[in-house]
């Protein structure tokens, strides 16, 4: 066959996704430190955390997911900013509907969870990070 490239359809050209744009937090325990039954999935209670926004990037509006590792149990809530304390304010309503089952979150290293240690010191739970801009790891 004779033809070039640019006159290929560009239906199937896979574009970049776009990276943080407000800077990743580089503290907190590394997914590497989680305990081995976290890993395996053998217990309840442990849940991954990550927020979801419109692909529209008009609203600020966002949810917050809460994912049970062993489960795969889904719960979300709407958030009306993508900050740490509208953050923090959703986890509040989680723990009120879970309580003491939550064992430990596994989140993302961005600025919506800055304040994960009003989270461990409140709640009494581990919180792991994942690798920046390496989402697949908290499986």
């Amino acid at each position: 066959m004779n033809f070039d490239s640019k006159q290929l359809p560009d239906k199937d050209i896979r574009r970049a996704r776009s990276n943080e744009t407000r800077g990743i937090i580089k503290v907190g325990s590394s997914i590497e430190e989680r305990p081995i039954e976290i890993n395996t999935r053998s217990e309840f209670g442990h849940w991954e955390v990550d927020t979801v926004l419109s692909s529209r990037g008009e609203s600020k509006h966002c949810l917050v997911t809460f994912i049970e590792r062993k489960t795969r149990l889904l719960w979300a809530i709407k958030m009306n900013s993508r900050c740490s304390e509208a953050l923090n304010e959703a986890f509040k309503k989680f723990h009120n509907n879970f309580g003491s089952t939550v064992k430990s979150i596994t989140v993302d290293h961005v600025k919506e969870f800055s304040k994960y240690r009003e989270i461990e010191n409140d709640y009494g739970i581990n919180v792991f990070f994942c690798h920046p801009y390496s989402p697949w790891n908290e499986e």
